[in-house]
């Protein structure tokens, strides 16, 4: 492979990248593995500045697919960074010049609007599951007690039905 080919990554990248060295074996031949590392990295570090949110995913697991729960955490906010709207476009130029997204999800470099539109949708999310969760208990309490009416009406029939029984045996 030419030399030039390797230089270019390791010119353009090698600031962005520091975790792994960027060698001439690696680019010449990069395994897959070592390139999704990068890349979730790097989405990792965005995800936290964007949604403010802690995340403690490490991407060599994730890739690994030894931490399924911690890659859900992940995807999870990414969805509520799309849901929510949440700009990355600073993050993103904050991470490519070689800032890291603090695992504990404090971002002192977040404007102040977006820290309040992160917590006002994290409010409403919050808001919009507790609703949830009280319509599925009322629905739960309301199956019961019609169970309950249900299950009194069967054993009075069957209570009827003896009482006839008997009746009729008596006669």
């Amino acid at each position: 492979m030419n030399a030039a080919v390797v230089r270019r990554p390791q010119e353009a990248l090698g600031k962005v990248i520091r975790r792994r060295p960027l060698t001439e074996k690696l680019l010449s031949k990069p395994p897959s593995r070592y390139l999704h590392d990068i890349i979730t990295e790097k989405a990792i570090d965005v995800v936290i500045m964007v949604s403010g949110e802690p995340l403690s995913a490490k991407p060599t697991r994730i890739v690994a697919g030894h931490e399924p729960e911690r890659t859900n955490e992940l995807l999870q906010l990414i969805g509520k960074c799309c849901v929510n709207k949440l700009s990355s476009e600073d993050a993103v130029k904050r991470v490519l010049s070689g800032e890291k997204g603090d695992a504990k999800g404090k971002s002192s470099l977040m404007p102040k609007s977006q820290e309040l539109d992160n917590k006002n949708a994290k409010e409403e999310e919050s808001r919009i599951h507790r609703d949830k969760e009280d319509r599925r208990n009322s629905e739960i309490k309301e199956k019961y007690k019609q169970r309950s009416k249900t299950e009194r009406r069967f054993e009075r029939r069957k209570q009827t039905k003896r009482k006839r029984k008997r009746q009729r045996k008596g006669k």
